[in-house]
């Protein structure tokens, strides 16, 4: 689940109420303590009626008896893992048995693609309600290239709808949501016009919009103002956060707005809820005037959560000189009570400084304060997690002081952990200067002996540092590692600037547009190429090395079957025109995994110089190990962590094959040892990859179909961590709050229990087991 990419969710998850099976699911999910993974979109041309047929008049819905319901459930289920729309029996789709028409909806959303849209849009005219939510679902992941006519559908069963349908988390609530995500000329206006509806249609509405800012980037003036009247709320109605949810999907939002959007946001903060995180957000885009409001909820300790608290800390960082003056007042102000025993507190809000300090650009008046911080003592006899936390908040403080000063005593003591801590902390200092003489050493010595991500990091580097003249060699024994997720970065690297795998040469020039640092910043390197455009203008020829390594790379990803290593290195291969490479990539060309396929498409075309499309398996993708013998009911993980006991309660109501692994997994010891490589204060936890950088998988645990559904991410949900469209494998990450941008992108497979936020990177899962 990388915030970008390597299996995590976005960087920085609708609620089904009275709906049969879905509502259970959450009914479940309760009873135990309760994409990313979307489906392609249609080519143009794609079948099916603007509007579909008023709900189903039929019989009255009979089931079936539980075994002859079981048999077309599996029915369904095997058509959706092979992703072939055709194996959906349209008589599943009549059927009377209400569960077994909405299998085959499932199955149509999860498959998606110009084959699904007309048995979706069939399914949206049904007259059972969870019928109709995962319609508007598939259709909401499935509308490219037919967008008006798509939403044209959503629109005409929306009319129809009344009662509880209209609830949130209803059918209106799933239309709503793929209005948005259709992201049509008729979206914006058709969402606005529903704003003003009564109490769950507005809020729903606004989901709706919040979707749509994320796919389009931007929203009409107008529609701002509307949102901010349903957050500040009328005589009619109750103020509602869910009006702010758009505005945090924007860079900024308009100059006109600002005022008001901090007067009301300022308003919102006073209502404890799940969505004032989003409040927080909304926040930072209302220029520098934030800034203030911004440093009292950092300060708010006892107000504020720590997931609050962290959002408050990322918003001020987007802020610019004002937001770094309020984070230094608030630094002071934090660090005045931090001592060596609350640094190596096992405490959600321990997250807090660390972020808060590794997120400011210079000392300035903060200096004092962070001289102490980089100086902390553990208590005695501090254990290992107790140790790490105290590294981390000295190390974020070491890297600030230091600057580009690589020997800093501040920085080359700060780990007491002597691990990957420091490490990714010298990189962050070197990152500020030249790498050339004693500089370079260190780089290199990174790169030959650093913990994995520490490698991925210090790789990072070569996009720029153009000074450094042996790229195409550094890239090449990268590429050569045994490590996959090594190679990875290497190959994503020569994606973005193929210039760096030509043959070495005399210190590269800096591109066209590339623009100088401050003087006084100790010789920074220039800004990294503006693309390969620009790139390809400085190229000789590509370096023999680095296209045997590309080559034999994509050999062992092959027996790996790593789907994200795969694709990296195929977008290499194309960037660099490297015609040669064409026979090697040819036969991903029919992989199971429709994210391999689709990059080795776009490559294949850049190497052979006309558009090639990659089709789908004929006989679909091959069925997963799991179905053979799936979990038939939920079950307890308990993990013994540094954190101590945590649990996962794994149900396979909406994910069946994807909880089959997590539990098989488990059974065998997979997890055991396993490092948290990745945790982001206020969003997620992530665990699963073999080298803790968020690469990969099993080498025996193939990719999954996505499970998806339509429910939401709130706190502790439990997630597939992704690298594209159905990369799942062994990855999950589990959520410190309310995050409806990951509704329906990720397999939900759970709930978890205990204290996962008071998770840091590098705490271990010591044990996994199943409970009886």
């Amino acid at each position: 689940m990388r915030t970008t990419r390597h299996r995590r969710v976005p960087p920085l998850t609708p609620r089904i109420g009275a709906v049969p099976v879905l509502a259970a699911a959450l009914a479940t999910f309760a009873s135990l303590g309760l994409g990313a993974c979307d489906a392609p979109g249609s080519p143009a041309g794609a079948s099916g009626s603007a509007s579909p047929p008023a709900p189903s008049s039929s019989a009255p819905s009979v089931a079936l008896d539980p075994a002859a319901r079981e048999v077309a459930v599996a029915r369904s289920r095997q058509a959706e893992q092979r992703r072939s729309a055709a194996a959906v029996d349209p008589e599943d789709q009549r059927h009377r048995d209400p569960a077994v028409r909405v299998a085959a909806a499932r199955a149509l959303a999860r498959i998606g693609g110009k084959d699904a849209l007309p048995g979706l849009r069939r399914a949206l005219s049904d007259e059972d309600p969870e019928v109709v939510v995962w319609a508007a679902y598939g259709l909401g992941g499935a509308c490219e290239h037919a967008r008006e006519a798509t939403v044209s559908a959503l629109v005409a069963r929306s009319v129809a709808l009344e009662g509880p349908s209209l609830d949130q988390g209803g059918p209106f609530a799933a239309i709503a949501r793929a209005v948005g995500r259709c992201a049509a000329p008729a979206s914006e206006p058709t969402l606005v016009a529903w704003l003003s509806g009564p109490g769950a249609r507005g809020r729903a509405a606004a989901l709706g919009l919040a979707d749509l800012a994320s796919a389009q980037k931007r929203l009409r003036e107008e529609t701002h103002a509307s949102l901010l009247q349903l957050a500040q709320g009328t005589v009619a109605e109750k103020p509602a956060a869910e009006g702010l949810l758009p505005m945090g999907r924007l860079e900024a939002v308009p100059p006109s707005v600002r005022g008001r959007l901090i007067e009301v946001a300022e308003a919102r903060l006073a209502d404890a809820g799940p969505l004032r995180l989003h409040v927080v957000k909304a926040l930072g885009r209302a220029g520098a005037a934030a800034a203030g409001p911004l440093r009292k909820v950092l300060e708010g300790s006892a107000t504020f959560t720590p997931s609050e608290r962290a959002e408050a800390v990322r918003s001020l960082a987007r802020l610019g000189r004002e937001g770094q003056v309020e984070l230094e007042g608030a630094i002071l102000v934090l660090a005045a009570e931090a001592t060596g025993e609350r640094a190596a507190a096992i405490d959600p809000a321990g997250a807090v400084l660390p972020l808060a300090v590794s997120s400011l650009e210079r000392s300035g008046d903060a200096h004092p304060a962070l001289t102490a911080l980089a100086s902390l003592t553990p208590p005695a006899g501090a254990l290992a997690p107790a140790l790490r936390r105290v590294a981390h908040l000295r190390c974020a403080a070491a890297k600030v002081i230091a600057q580009a000063d690589e020997r800093a005593a501040v920085l080359t003591g700060c780990d007491l952990t002597r691990g990957g801590i420091g490490e990714r902390a010298l990189v962050a200092v070197l990152a500020r200067g030249r790498l050339e003489g004693e500089r370079r050493k260190v780089w290199s010595g990174l790169l030959a002996t650093g913990e994995a991500r520490t490698r991925e990091a210090a790789l990072e580097l070569l996009a720029s540092h153009p000074e450094v003249s042996d790229a195409a060699t550094v890239l090449a024994a990268a590429i050569a590692s045994p490590e996959l997720g090594v190679a990875g970065t290497a190959a994503e690297l020569i994606a973005k600037h193929p210039h760096l795998a030509v043959d070495d040469v005399a210190p590269r020039k800096k591109l066209k547009g590339a623009k100088e640092k401050d003087a006084k910043d100790k010789g920074k390197a220039g800004d990294p190429p503006e693309g390969p455009e620009n790139a390809r203008k400085l190229d000789g020829p590509v370096s023999p090395a680095v296209a045997k390594a590309l080559v034999e790379a994509l050999e062992r990803a092959k027996v790996a079957d790593d789907a994200e290593v795969l694709g990296s290195i195929a977008d290499a291969l194309g960037a660099l025109v490297w015609k040669e490479g064409a026979a090697a990539l040819a036969p991903l060309c029919e992989h199971a995994v429709p994210d391999v396929r689709k990059r080795t498409a776009a490559a294949l075309g850049l190497l052979e110089g006309r558009a090639k499309v990659c089709a789908a398996p004929e006989a679909g993708a091959p069925l997963p190990a799991e179905l053979d013998e799936l979990l038939a009911a939920p079950r307890k993980i308990v993990l013994d962590t540094d954190v101590g006991e945590l649990t996962l309660l794994l149900d396979p109501a909406l994910a069946p094959v994807t909880t089959t692994r997590i539990a098989a997994l488990v059974k065998r010891g997979y997890f055991d040892g396993k490092v948290v490589h990745r945790v982001v204060p206020g969003f997620v936890a992530q665990l699963g990859a073999p080298h803790a950088d968020g690469w990969g998988g099993a080498p025996d645990a193939p990719s999954l179909r996505c499970e998806t559904s339509p429910v939401p991410y709130d706190p502790l949900v439990v997630g597939m961590a992704l690298a594209g469209r159905d990369t799942g494998s062994t990855q999950f990450f589990v959520t410190f709050a309310r995050h409806p941008h990951l509704d329906g992108n990720y397999a939900t497979i759970g709930k978890a229990e205990g204290p996962w936020e008071s998770l840091v990177e590098g705490d271990v899962v010591r044990k996994a087991v199943l409970a009886p």
